[in-house]
Parts: structure tokens; sequence; C-alpha cells
């Protein structure tokens, strides 16, 4: 892409070949695959060069059309890349690469795209925590009865909680309502009078 803006006449040009005078507008040059590879890496290949151009052009980044001297290259908003007089090439080539950069979109394919946006709600998804939802009485004396504390100890909490709108006493909202349970109200005031009488007898025991 940096290539192809610095090997663009940056005013008209014309020339004599064969007896006939060509010309090329500001924005365009004449090439070959060939000579674009001799100014690229030794790595890169005709067909990577070939690859690259329809990309472009797909971009609407460029325009590739064969002519009688070989390639004749037209960049697309030819304006929106010229800087003052003064100023060289390698900063050309530096404010493109940053203008591409930030708004790489522009030059995503359709597919790239897509990808990008399952990623984001994929990482969006994972990133939610559950959204809490309120025990039933119900659950709460479930609860209460397995871990060995009284019904109506199950029912007295359930009453604070749903009155307070799921809140604790310091306004904050409750995350875990079984969490909550045990540091609060699981003490020993509120066992079950069989729980009681199995912790006196263990203790007894012992």
């Amino acid at each position: 892409m940096i290539q192809c803006l610095l090997m663009a006449n940056f005013k008209e040009n014309e020339w004599e070949w064969h007896k006939k005078i060509f010309k090329c507008q500001p924005g365009q040059f004449i090439t070959s695959l060939e000579s674009l590879k001799e100014k690229c890496a030794r790595d890169v290949t005709i067909k990577n060069i070939r690859t690259a151009l329809i990309k472009l052009e797909k971009w609407k980044f460029l325009t590739n059309e064969s002519a009688k001297t070989g390639r004749l290259i037209t960049i697309c908003k030819w304006e929106e890349y010229q800087l003052d007089e003064n100023e060289t090439g390698k900063q050309i080539g530096k404010q493109v690469a940053n203008k591409w950069q930030t708004s790489g979109k522009q030059v995503a394919t359709n597919e790239e795209c897509k990808e990008c946006k399952e990623c984001k709600e994929s990482k969006e998804r994972r990133g939610k925590k559950p959204k809490f939802t309120p025990p039933s009485l119900q659950q709460i004396k479930e609860f209460f009865s397995e871990n060995g504390y009284s019904e109506q100890s199950a029912i007295k909490a359930f009453n604070y909680y749903d009155v307070a709108d799921w809140h604790q006493k310091n306004g904050e909202a409750v995350k875990n309502w079984k969490q909550q349970m045990i540091s609060v109200w699981f003490k020993d005031e509120n066992r079950n009078k069989q729980s009681m009488s199995e912790i006196i007898a263990r203790q007894t025991v012992k």
C-alpha cells in the first residue's frame, strides 16, 4: 500500500514511447508485476503481488488497469494522502499507515468484521455475571432445614430481605443469597431443637 503511494506521480507527467505521448495524472503510475517485485522484500513473489493488488482493489484503495506500456495503477482518493511539499516520503508513509491502522474496519472484509463482532460478543457474554434471582420462601426453608436450622428462622430471614428488596443492612444488594444466609443467619440460636440436642449429646460423649 505504502509502496504504491510512493510510486505514484505527484504531478501530471507525460513521456514519449514508440513515438507516442502517454500521460499520467496525479495519483497514477505505470508499472508491472516484475517492477513491483523488485521494490518489495526478497521473499515476495509475483503471486503475492497479484493477490495484494486484487485485495487493494476490493478495498477501493486503487484501480488496476492493463495498459500498453504495463499496468496503470490509480490511487483512489489521492488527495486525502497529500501533505505539504516540504514533507518527506517517510512522513507520507507514516501518515497513511496511521490512517489505515486507526480505521482498520474500512479495509476489513465482511468475513473479518463478522468474526470480530462474534468474538466481541462472546467475550461480553463471558464477562457478564449472572443476574441475581431472589429465592422463594420454600427454597429458604429447604436450605435452612438441610443445614439444621429452624423453619421459623428461615421465614424470618426471608421476610427481612423480601421487604428490603433483597438488600443488606448497609444498603448493598444481595449477590449470593446462600452465602448471605450462612454468614448472617446460621447461628446457634437459629438451629432447630433437635440439632441443639445433637450438639449437646456430642459434647457430652466427648
